[in-house]
């Protein structure tokens, strides 16, 4: 399995680089004017998705994925040729919103059986294939200067077979973890609900350099062993209107 799984990573880091946008014709309402690479300010940039997904083109087909300067899904793996391991698109945009036109859907996936790729999205680097080429592992932090005191807004969970959903974020400075939330959910939650993820920080005089914030529809995950994930496919998370708190 863990051969296969390095097979599938190396023919994903071969396509990173065409992994371009579209330039023609742009899907409406789609707005791919975002910048990728400034980094976002103390609130989340479109973390009411609504403005940030952009098309793609795979052999399979156009695509629409979800990118800004915080977020990054693992839609890339829709690019991976049918032989030997098909890849699927696991984040969606959906009309199924608490709030505006859009929320972000993440729906757990398995190729033929053999590796399983939860629905995530969140601070996963962009360069996720060549980092576990590298380490065996990606990083799942983005510099963030900030020290919000909470995290807020709504989700809806579709577990199958007593799966559970994540949404787990930290605040670092350095490598010293300063803040933490975690909200696990293992219940159907058919209505849209809010959370608020309260953090408390263990050292306030220390600055923030760091941010983890990330949103899996299935929890058994390891980011840093990625062939040892687990979860049940089918299970969904829906998330929207995302907001940080400040005192």
């Amino acid at each position: 399995m863990k051969k296969s799984f390095l097979l599938l990573v190396v023919m994903a880091f071969a396509i990173v680089g065409c992994h371009k946008p579209e330039p023609e014709p742009k899907p409406e309402p789609v707005d791919s004017t975002t910048t990728q690479e400034e980094p976002f300010i103390d609130q989340l940039p479109d973390g009411s998705f609504e403005n940030s997904w952009v098309e793609f083109t795979a052999e399979k087909g156009k695509y629409l994925d979800f990118k800004t300067a915080a977020f990054t899904t693992l839609n890339i793996l829709y690019e991976l040729p049918d032989d030997p391991l098909p890849g699927k698109l696991t984040a969606f945009r959906t009309n199924d919103a608490q709030d505006g036109q859009y929320a972000i859907k993440l729906v757990t996936a398995d190729l033929s059986g053999m590796i399983l790729v939860p629905g995530a999205f969140g601070t996963i680097s962009r360069d996720c294939v060549g980092e576990f080429l590298n380490t065996g592992g990606i990083s799942i932090k983005k510099d963030f200067t900030y020290k919000p005191v909470a995290l807020t807004g709504y989700y809806k969970y579709e577990p199958v077979n007593g799966d559970s959903a994540v949404i787990d974020m930290a605040i670092y400075s350095g490598n010293k973890e300063i803040a933490s939330a975690l909200l696990k959910e293992k219940n159907t939650v058919s209505e849209w609900t809010p959370f608020t993820l309260t953090l408390n920080y263990t050292d306030p005089s220390a600055n923030a350099t760091h941010l983890k914030l990330l949103f899996i529809a299935s929890a058994c995950y390891d980011f840093s062993k990625l062939q040892e994930c687990q979860g049940q496919v089918g299970s969904t998370l829906y998330i929207d209107n995302l907001k940080f708190v400040y005192e």
